[in-house]
């Protein structure tokens, strides 16, 4: 029993993916029953969860800096972005309007595990200047954006995102010999969107103009930088020696 629950403690995060996934295949199957395009539709949806949380529950386990109850809220964190749509569920099915909000706190509840497991004494100062330097162009654009368009949001959503960026800068800049890979990641997503305002990147936004799905475009950038982030934190755990009693 000890065993299955170190295990299950040690793996929380997929446990939580799996779990999930089998109770929206029992869902689907209840409501719809078994139609397949579904069900691909449902695991093609879920595999980069279960695949996310193999990763973090790895990470976790390599920062030996953490402690445990630190380890199992991280593990915990994901499992947010699944309330928030739960409760988004029940405010539609009550014909009340979900708090728009919901939509935003989901990246903290992505980003902010990977970014705990990033946790480290050595060179704290060095990497939280480096991640302020590139948190700082992305917010400057950002912000010169705003006066530009009504389609982002200036309020909380703003926050959210610079919040989520500063989280990822910070969990890029772990390679010691790389400490201003969050600089060089803050800096390129603030150009993209720069030119994005004059030179539109999108098929979409060259048709009906560079505002049309620049949320979509903000977002886009910040699944394919968390991306490029947790490939970082895991180069630098493969790189590492392993310890006798791992």
């Amino acid at each position: 029993m000890k065993k299955i629950s170190s295990f299950i403690l040690r793996n929380l995060s997929v446990t939580i993916f799996i779990v999930v996934y089998f109770g929206l295949v029992v869902m689907h199957l209840l409501s719809d029953q078994f139609i397949l395009e579904n069900q691909l539709s449902l695991i093609l949806t879920m595999l980069p969860f279960i695949i996310y949380g193999i990763a973090l529950d790895y990470l976790i386990r390599k920062n030996r800096a953490l402690n445990t109850w630190i380890r199992i809220i991280a593990q915990l964190l994901p499992l947010g972005i699944f309330i928030m749509q739960i409760v988004s569920t029940v405010y539609l099915y009550l014909g009340k309007e979900s708090y728009d909000i919901f939509k935003y706190l989901i990246w903290l509840f992505l980003v902010a595990p990977v970014f705990i497991t990033s946790y480290t004494k050595d060179g704290m100062r060095s990497r939280i200047i480096n991640t302020a330097i590139g948190t700082g162009a992305f917010i400057v654009v950002y912000v010169f954006l705003t006066t530009q368009t009504k389609e982002l949001s200036s309020g909380y959503g703003a926050m959210i995102y610079f919040i989520t960026y500063f989280m990822m800068l910070y969990t890029a800049g772990g390679i010691k010999k790389i400490p201003y890979l969050g600089t060089v990641l803050g800096v390129l997503n603030a150009l993209l969107l720069l030119i994005h305002r004059y030179v539109p990147i999108t098929s979409d936004a060259r048709t009906y103009g560079w505002e049309y799905d620049i949320s979509f475009l903000i977002e886009m950038f910040i699944v394919i930088t968390f991306i490029i982030c947790i490939v970082i934190r895991l180069v630098e755990e493969f790189r590492k020696k392993p310890l006798v009693n791992e």
